[in-house]
């Protein structure tokens, strides 16, 4: 399974090179400015903002992905074959709405919508069914609960095309590569703690209703994160710093 899994990742290359190889992203423009650097996305709030509800999302993602074949197989007494028929249509569901997810709100802003309305709409959707579905698996059978964390997938759906849209969009082309990596790195600390915070609740309690509550609560902290502490999807303004050999270029037609 590992060798044939590892293979077929492969699978990628060939039409990756194809279509890349007609694909020019050069742009004069940004060649005249330095790209902005690490202490000046650190100072703005609203890359704290994204990195905040990037890891509140992917807490509740993280918390499904690594402990859902456990619930179901421990809580729930589902078989491990039928354990692994449900993760697989829960993360089908998901990349579904995903793909879905993405289409609709690019073209909901083709048709006038601000940036700021349709982003924000589908990513604290998104955090706001999250939290529900997941706080109500707390309270209901193992059973029944199998049907609220199939409408998860759903609301994470919802979110992943968001949440790296929105940071795109916010860094503008000379802060992308750098905010994005560390608005990921923010992002992929959930699968860290998650797991652990967990693992250490269903040992303390026995259970995993605290489990699901936490999660819960991370959805609701999402709603905040995008909601307000990002003010609007909007460019930032970068101090415009010219790169040194811009500079040196200026200097030698200003002298006689």
């Amino acid at each position: 399974m590992f060798i044939a899994l590892g293979l077929t990742t492969f699978l990628w290359l060939w039409p990756w090179f194809r279509l890349t190889r007609r694909v020019s992203l050069h742009s004069p423009d940004l060649h005249a400015l330095a790209p902005v650097p690490y202490r000046q996305i650190l100072r703005r709030r609203e890359f704290w903002g994204a990195a905040l509800g990037h890891f509140s999302l992917n807490y509740t993602f993280y918390f499904v992905i690594t402990w859902l074949p456990t619930f179901l197989v421990k809580a729930g007494g589902f078989t491990v074959s039928e354990m692994a028929t449900i993760g697989a249509a829960i993360y089908g569901i998901y990349a579904v709405a995903t793909a879905i997810a993405g289409a609709a709100s690019d073209r909901w802003i083709r048709s006038g919508a601000s940036v700021t309305r349709v982003r924000k709409t589908f990513v604290l959707t998104s955090a706001l069914g999250s939290a529900i579905t997941i706080a109500g698996s707390a309270y209901v059978a193992p059973r029944a609960a199998v049907w609220l964390l199939g409408a998860s997938g759903v609301f994470f759906g919802l979110a992943t095309p968001m949440v790296f849209a929105v940071g795109a969009t916010l860094a503008g082309p000379r802060a992308a590569g750098r905010w994005a990596g560390a608005q990921n790195l923010a992002g992929q600390l959930a699968g860290i703690v998650a797991p652990l915070v967990t693992g250490v609740i269903v040992d303390r309690t026995g259970a995993f209703s605290w489990a699901f509550v936490v999660s819960a609560a991370a959805g609701l902290l999402a709603i905040v994160a995008w909601g307000i502490v990002v003010p609007q999807v909007a460019t930032v303004q970068w101090p415009e710093a010219p790169t040194p050999s811009r500079v040196a270029a200026i200097a030698s037609t200003s002298v006689p």
